[in-house]
């Protein structure tokens, strides 16, 4: 398995994704350098949803090796149960 940030940074605020511009265009292509990695491959992801000490939603992207769809969501499950026992867990950071 091979284990990524799912996303280059935590989300923008509204008011900020609402300017859009340069900084929201340079957030989108460092996500999707990350996020493309299965796509291209044909790979199996699945995200695992966590949060930063602040509340803000962030995760995991786990990829898995091909036509072993199962066995990855059963790690991802796993892992999400882990992570979810401890606290702070701090989300990883491109």
């Amino acid at each position: 398995m091979l284990i990524l940030p799912s996303a280059s940074s935590v989300a923008p605020l509204l008011r900020e994704a609402a300017l859009g511009g340069d900084a929201i265009e340079r957030v989108r292509r460092a996500t999707m350098q990350l996020t493309c990695v299965a796509g291209i491959a044909g790979l199996p992801a699945v995200n695992v949803p966590l949060s930063t000490a602040d509340g803000l939603p962030c995760g995991v992207s786990v990829i898995g090796p091909a036509h072993r769809d199962a066995d990855l969501l059963a790690f991802a499950v796993r892992l999400g149960t882990s992570l979810l026992h401890r606290k702070n867990t701090p989300c990883p950071t491109a």
